[in-house]
């Protein structure tokens, strides 16, 4: 033992070899767990999303109901007819869209039963009087039945922003690879120039990076009203494309 009761430092000393080296993933594993993991903030994602329409739909827009859903699908639906038009991805993105919106519809609502016992609901909450006992019953599903048909539409409306935010990923590559490009020529003008290298600047706008390409998903898809899918994915495809331009422009002259 060492003075003041510490041990020394032959006792604490062992053998390398016991200690399990960390496993690393390989690319294709890192590859496997972030998609895994982009699956299941989708998954997080559409129930948060049913849960936030429910409690709107409930505390304020009761007078609406599924109504107000309804409204803003067609408009998303109406954005997508009018003003995207084409994409690099399909020829068709409301029709890409709405096949998606329909598909999840029926994989998740109609094969398992619920729309089935929404609609049988609505015909039990407009049945005639038959005492105090059945019609308070009527009014509970009447209820429930408000809930489900705005879980139903908002859905929809969660799978045709997803279908949005899958077609703006060519504007995401475009303008980052103009915006690399530019950088990379600044580098090297900056490098033969014998300019001053500010390695502060580039980790700061490498930070953005990923922000940049995560909130347009995260804003979205959670935002309660409608929104033109421009107001969002534009101003974080310029801030991308900014990002990218000042990390490849103050990136080191030497590696």
């Amino acid at each position: 033992m060492s003075p003041r009761g510490c041990p020394s430092v032959a006792s604490t000393t062992t053998n390398p070899s016991t200690y399990a080296a960390p496993v690393r993933c390989g690319p294709i594993g890192r590859m496997a767990s972030g998609l895994l993991a982009f699956a299941l903030w989708l998954i997080l994602g559409w129930l948060g999303n049913m849960a936030l329409e429910c409690v709107l739909v409930g505390w304020l827009w009761p007078q609406d109901g599924p109504k107000r859903s309804q409204t803003m699908l067609e408009a998303e639906l109406g954005y997508l007819q009018h003003d995207f038009r084409g994409s690099l991805l399909v020829d068709d993105p409301a029709s890409f869209a709405t096949q998606i919106a329909r598909n999840l519809r029926r994989q998740l609502f109609q094969q398992t039963g619920i729309e089935a016992a929404v609609a049988q609901a609505d015909q039990l909450s407009h049945q005639a009087d038959e005492g105090q006992f059945k019609n308070m019953i009527r009014q509970m599903i009447a209820g429930t039945r408000s809930y489900l048909q705005a879980a139903l539409i908002a859905t929809e409306v969660y799978a045709i922003r997803v279908a949005v935010l899958i077609l703006a990923l060519p504007i995401f590559a475009l303008l980052g690879l103009v915006a690399l490009v530019e950088g990379l020529v600044e580098r090297d003008l900056r490098r033969f120039g014998g300019g001053r290298e500010r390695g502060q600047v580039y980790h700061l706008a490498k930070r953005g990076i990923v922000p940049a390409l995560s909130f347009p998903w995260v804003i979205y898809l959670v935002w309660p009203t409608t929104v033109h899918p421009n107001w969002v994915i534009l101003p974080f495809a310029g801030f991308f494309a900014l990002t990218l331009y000042v990390s490849a422009s103050s990136f080191k002259k030497y590696l």
